[in-house]
């Protein structure tokens, strides 16, 4: 004749839940000692509260269980799963000491900061749009490039013609540009990492 322990372990693995809880709280109440009903009705129960003190009933008796400590580790990391799955048979206490994984998703493509760094250095230099060639956006930059050559020829020119006074007013209008047009690229990139489907 079937035990109460042996009637709610098959139960269980029957996946009738109640029926199965109900003949492993008996199996408990006639033997408390019962390490391994007590993890069965540890691995039912739908409150954390109501899990943790089986598993810890369970290492009362039976301090190494692996399943118990497993349980109660999974309790204290909160990804405990409701669907916890039932303990193998007690001859199988091989347990796979795996810790969560979590994947972390590296952004791929060229880094915002870098294209702000080199667009801002180049732009310093009237040598405009390297960080948009670095960002990929290659005729964007090659355009920008040409037109920073010819700015820079045609501001050789005027220290030329005005003995170097135009630089007080050239100089800040290149800071101005280059700090403008790195944040523009920049925020491209940002854009562009956080939502890949979108040019």
């Amino acid at each position: 004749m079937d035990t109460n322990r042996e009637k709610g372990i098959a139960e269980a693995k029957a996946g009738n839940k109640s029926e199965a809880l109900l003949y492993l709280k008996r199996a408990v109440q006639e033997n408390p000692q019962d390490a391994t009903a007590w993890l069965w009705v540890g691995s039912l129960l739908e409150s954390p509260e109501k899990k943790r003190l089986c598993f810890e009933k369970v290492l009362a008796i039976s301090p190494e269980n692996p399943h118990a400590i497993k349980g109660i580790r999974l309790l204290d990391e909160q990804i405990f799963k409701e669907d916890f799955q039932a303990p193998p048979p007690l001859q199988n206490y091989q347990l796979a000491n795996q810790q969560p994984h979590r994947q972390y998703v590296q952004p791929t493509g060229p880094s915002p900061d870098t294209a702000f760094i080199i667009e801002l250095i180049g732009g310093f230099f009237g040598l405009f749009g390297i960080g948009y060639m670095y960002a990929g956006k290659t005729s964007e930059g090659v355009l920008r490039l040409f037109a920073g050559i010819m700015a820079n020829l045609f501001l050789g020119l005027m220290v030329t013609i005005t003995y170097g006074i135009c630089l007080v007013i050239t100089v800040p209008i290149y800071i101005f540009l280059s700090i403008t047009s790195a944040n523009s690229i920049k925020k491209y990139l940002i854009r562009k990492n956080q939502h890949p489907q979108r040019r």
